[in-house]
Formats: C-alpha cells, structure tokens, sequence
C-alpha cells in the first residue's frame, strides 16, 4: 500500500547527546523537504551505475539546513549560555553548528523527506 510523506516537524537528537539525561541534550527541530525543496537537492546528486555521487558536499549540506532546520531547544556555547534561534538569518545558525553536527542533520532532514513514518523509525 503506499503511504505518503509525513511532513510534520519532528525533534531530533544528534547521536553524541543520546546517552546524556534528557536535560542536557540539545533538541533539533526539523522538518522534510518540500517536492520543489528535494528536487532542488537531488539536482546535485550524481548516480552512476550503483554508485552515487554528492557534488559539492559541503553546500549540499548546507542547503539542507537552511530549507529543513526549524529551531532547536537546549543548544548552548561553550560559556553554557542558551543560544536562541535566529529565523531571520538561516546562515548565522548554521555559522555556529560543528561540522559534524550539520553532515549529520542534513541527513536526517534527507531521511524525512524521502523516506514514510516507518522508514523514518528505523
């Protein structure tokens, strides 16, 4: 049976705050791709034979966050300080996340926008 997309906004934990008490883990909130949103993305995705490509990672990264990042709750600077989301300027919020933080939520946003509610879960 087919079963469409689940469009709503989801909260997200990065795998490192996993193990910590749920005080301390920053909540990312994130929501799919948009049909026009995804087609966009996936023109940067090269398939070749069972292979396939990402040209220009970093912005395709990048270009993830900025369409499918909503907000987030919890995250701090190094002083402890709450960082608040900044709707306005996409690139401000993004300027301050590690890298390794924004390859591993641009996936989960890739995850939301092609996959249903069960393939999600899993």
């Amino acid at each position: 049976m087919a079963t469409a997309l689940n469009l709503s906004t989801i909260d997200y934990i990065l795998e490192c705050d996993k193990e910590l008490d749920e005080s301390e883990q920053t909540i990312f909130l994130l929501k799919p791709l948009s049909a026009a949103q995804q087609a966009s993305i996936q023109d940067a995705i090269e398939v070749v034979g069972d292979a396939t490509t990402v040209k220009n990672f970093g912005t395709h990264s990048i270009n993830l966050l900025k369409k499918g990042l909503v907000g987030w709750k919890n995250f701090k600077n190094a002083s402890g300080d709450q960082l608040k989301f900044n709707n306005s300027n996409k690139d401000a919020n993004i300027n301050i996340m590690p890298a390794e933080y924004r390859y591993e939520i641009a996936g989960k946003i890739m995850t939301l926008s092609t996959n249903t509610d069960d393939e999600v879960k899993n």
